[in-house]
């Protein structure tokens, strides 16, 4: 560009993109190259570039039939033999490419933040020990209202204490290694101080450009609660049928006793058929 911003060099790629020819290209202004909306970005860089000694700038260049085409562009002031500035020199760069893949990184992020948000699971991020992030299910499960209740408090805050050297374990092998930990039961506090019964894996991460792990978190205390009335049924069960073991052994040998006191004759008999028929049934189970 000279210094009234027009164009006096280029290569043949600019001929290819914009689809004008050496002749139309010659002494056009610059700005016609670039739409309404942004020819006063572009126009600050050329002064910023002219001024400082360099700049970039990111804009859409009209390339064929208008369609612009991202790219970025930087500059620095072109000199003569006695380093007196006659004009800009600059480089534009296609980055169509790079912003579809950020596009389509934008996208996957929000995607992968609506998944976690709406979670029915509890996410848990900690950063330094520090809590730095809870889904909604999380926030619930700590009977918390909202999440700056617990933003950066001790992780170890909701951990019930008897658990605090597993998890302070398990978060150091999770970042050392860096692989996921073993599912394992754990209890956490609420915000009311009750205990709640959970299980819970941890993943390293990096949130916000720093070491994190990502802790998911599934309320099992509903299913503890069914083990241990399960367990206890099974208990009082196995009492029940062992004392019905009992009773019916002590009918058996009561009927025994009252057939000899009726027959002297045979007396103990009975007894003795009641007690091998009783050994051979438990021998045959």
């Amino acid at each position: 560009l000279d210094l009234s911003g027009r164009l006096t060099q280029w290569n043949r790629k600019m001929e290819a993109v914009t689809g004008l020819s050496a002749e139309e290209l010659k002494d056009r202004d610059a700005m016609a190259l670039f739409s309404l909306e942004e020819r006063g970005t572009v126009g600050a860089a050329i002064v910023q570039a002219f001024v400082t000694g360099y700049a970039k700038v990111e804009a859409h260049l009209l390339a064929l039939e208008g369609v612009p085409v991202p790219h970025e562009f930087s500059g620095v002031p072109l000199r003569d033999a006695a380093g007196a500035v006659i004009g800009l020199t600059g480089m534009g760069r296609d980055i169509t490419g790079s912003k579809r893949q950020q596009a389509d990184l934008a996208e996957s992020e929000q995607r992968y933040r609506s998944l976690v948000e709406h979670s029915p699971e509890g996410i848990l991020v900690y950063s330094d020990s520090r809590i730095a992030y809870l889904n909604r299910a999380a926030l619930k499960l700590f009977g918390a209202e909202t999440s700056q209740q617990l933003l950066g408090r001790s992780v170890f805050d909701v951990v019930h204490p008897d658990w605090h050297d597993e998890a302070r374990e398990r978060a150091r092998l999770s970042q050392q290694d860096r692989e996921s930990s073993s599912l394992a039961e754990f209890k956490y506090l609420r915000m009311d101080g009750s205990a709640v019964e959970v299980e819970a894996v941890s993943t390293p991460i990096l949130f916000e450009g720093k070491p994190a792990g990502q802790v998911l978190i599934r309320d099992i205390t509903g299913r503890k609660q069914a083990e241990r009335e399960i367990h206890h049924l099974h208990t009082e069960l196995t009492q029940a049928y062992q004392r019905a073991l009992n009773a019916y052994d002590a009918t058996i040998e009561g009927w025994s006793r009252a057939l000899d006191y009726r027959d002297h004759e045979t007396e103990g008999h009975s007894r003795r058929v009641t007690e091998l028929t009783m050994q051979l049934a438990q021998a045959i189970g």
